[in-house]
């Protein structure tokens, strides 16, 4: 009987390390001058930052946070040469979203994998 009590407590804290991790799918399009300057696309975890470098002057980060069901917050850093871009906006799931900064057009939709 104490073996099992003992197994039971020990058991319990590692099952609450196991936690399943979100997925995520970031398509981004970036304009610069109301041109397609890039147009990356990103599996991302949640709560993790991610990023991606497009040629030698494009460098696009993105950390995703669960909000509500169909709610996520997106923030996102973007350096074009030597701009520096951070905004940060709420999107819903499986809906562009955009977003104007300094003469940069930013469009993101997030949808959850499985």
């Amino acid at each position: 009987m104490k073996f099992s009590r003992i197994l039971i407590f020990v058991s319990l804290p590692l099952s609450y390390m196991v936690q399943a991790e979100d997925y995520y799918q970031v398509a981004t399009l970036i304009y610069q001058q109301d041109e397609i300057v890039a147009s990356p696309t990103m599996v991302v975890t949640a709560n993790q930052p991610s990023s991606v470098l497009i040629g030698d002057d494009v460098r696009l980060a993105v950390t995703l946070t669960p909000k509500a069901d169909d709610e996520i917050a997106l923030v996102a850093a973007l350096a074009v040469g030597s701009e520096q871009l951070t905004p940060r906006l709420v999107v819903k799931l499986d809906q562009p979203a955009m977003i104007n900064v300094d003469g940069h057009r930013l469009a993101f939709t997030v949808t959850k994998q499985p």
